[in-house]
């Protein structure tokens, strides 16, 4: 239970740096104006939308983290971990100034 709730804690804050890193003169900012010419549904997963990338994100943590952690997150708990970081990208996010 408490590797689940690392794992959603660095998802998050991962969701959140590379957000954050797409601003304007920032370093993944070519890569957000690359990105925005996708269709929404392919761009917000990736990079646009803070809530949305939780999706897109939080499988490539998971396989990040099943490769190299000692005991890796089952896959339905992947199902719950989703939404469990859409919230904490929403909280941290408004915590966090810009």
């Amino acid at each position: 239970m408490i590797d689940f709730l690392i794992f959603c804690l660095i998802t998050s804050l991962w969701c959140l740096g590379v957000y954050r890193a797409s601003f304007p003169e920032m370093i993944l900012e070519p890569l957000d104006k690359l990105l925005s010419k996708l269709p929404s549904f392919l761009y917000k997963p990736l990079i646009g939308c803070i809530f949305c990338m939780a999706s897109a994100h939080t499988a490539l943590v998971w396989l990040l983290w099943t490769f190299s952690a000692s005991e890796p997150i089952p896959v339905i708990q992947i199902i719950i971990a989703m939404p469990v970081v859409s919230i904490l990208n929403g909280i941290i996010a408004q915590i966090v100034p810009e």
